[in-house]
């Protein structure tokens, strides 16, 4: 499927460089974890990490576990180990206060 832009691409997309590409570090959501995933298979030695949620831009939206994980590549090129994955911080609920709708006497 082709989408018509406006203007012509002038960086159409090519083949993947000649030679050994870098290792691909992808990250993906629940609804978006299909094309890293992919370009792991595509891209020998790469990882994916998986975040067990929804979401996007995941590392803009301040998720830590991700965070660490790309800041660790970027700086060592260190990828995550095989089955790695980041799950949604979990919060206890706030403890609610019941009100007392007992009649009183007067």
């Amino acid at each position: 499927m082709s989408v018509r832009w406006p203007a012509p691409a002038t960086d159409p997309p090519g083949p993947l460089p000649a030679g050994k590409p870098p290792p691909y570090l992808g990250v993906g959501s629940w609804t978006d974890f299909g094309q890293p995933a992919d370009i792991v298979r595509r891209v020998p030695g790469s990882a994916a990490i998986p975040y067990l949620s929804t979401g996007h831009g995941l590392y803009n939206s301040g998720i830590p576990c991700i965070i660490a994980h790309v800041n660790r590549y970027l700086i060592s090129l260190r990828l995550p180990a095989p089955g790695a994955v980041c799950r949604p911080a979990t919060r206890r609920p706030e403890p609610r206060r019941i009100r007392d709708t007992r009649m009183k006497p007067r």
